[in-house]
């Protein structure tokens, strides 16, 4: 009986620790393809990049504002959801600004 409660227990924190792990491989990975965006690819490039669609995609004369975003719940003491966010912006079909938001907010607690 003591045996099956220690593995029970065990095994809970097991996949507590792996749901940790791809949850900060997860976010980790959003904000490595972000900053690997520089200045003169095209939405192609960037698309591929951050390898998901974009959250809002809006076009006004030669500019194009591209926003991704990633969403992370951090619980009711830790101020609940973090929405990180790159907003790229395109003229002429090519990046000429990249802008980072909540990148500084810790990924676990």
């Amino acid at each position: 009986m003591v045996v099956a409660i220690v593995l029970a227990c065990l095994l809970s924190i097991g996949i507590i620790v792996l749901v940790i792990f791809l949850q900060f491989k997860h976010h980790n990975n959003f904000m490595k393809s972000a900053m690997s965006i520089k200045k003169g690819m095209t939405l192609t490039n960037v698309s591929i990049i951050m390898q998901k669609p974009a959250a809002s995609i809006e076009e006004n004369g030669k500019n194009t504002i591209v926003i991704y975003e990633k969403r992370q719940w951090k619980g009711i003491f830790y101020g609940g959801t973090v929405t990180r966010s790159v907003k790229v912006v395109f003229e002429n079909k090519l990046v000429v600004n990249v802008t980072t938001t909540n990148f500084a907010v810790s990924i676990f607690f």
